[in-house]
């Protein structure tokens, strides 16, 4: 569940932008936790889109849980096809294993583009450095996505 303001706006010789604070409760399985964030979208006059967000989770005692993230996407047409780049970046903790508490760096760049009107083509690599060695991991995504 989210509720959020936002305000839209021009800035000359850079283009539209919307700039946005709200608030998210996530429900998991286990949990539930508050988190606020910040973002900044952006139309460019250069053929460009670009968005800066950055989250920040209350912490949740015993339970992995974001603590704090950032997300940047940016998207352009190329050669008549669009292309999008999102990094992204989030610190959990206040996990616990055996006693042992745990925290999670996670880091993750994707590619995509439309391969055509409805079918888009995305490929990406995501790192999470653990406290717990046991729980560290490099995996790559592929992902093919068709609209009907």
């Amino acid at each position: 569940v989210t509720a959020s303001l936002s305000k839209l706006g021009r800035i000359d010789r850079l283009g539209f932008i919307e700039g946005k604070i709200g608030v998210t409760h996530l429900i998991m399985n286990d949990y539930s936790q508050n988190q606020v964030f910040l973002s900044l979208d952006t139309i460019h006059y250069a053929n460009l889109y670009s968005s800066v967000a950055i989250k920040f989770g209350e912490a949740m005692p015993e339970q992995l849980a974001m603590k704090r993230g950032i997300n940047l996407t940016l998207a352009s047409f190329l050669g008549g096809r669009k292309f999008s780049l999102d990094l992204a970046y989030e610190q959990s903790d206040g996990g616990m294993l055996l006693g042992v508490s745990r925290s999670d760096r996670t880091h993750k760049a994707s590619v995509s583009t439309n391969l055509s009107a409805n079918t888009q083509l995305g490929v990406g690599l995501t790192s999470v450095e653990s406290s717990i060695d046991y729980f560290s991991q490099i995996h790559p995504s592929i992902s093919l996505t068709v609209s009907w």
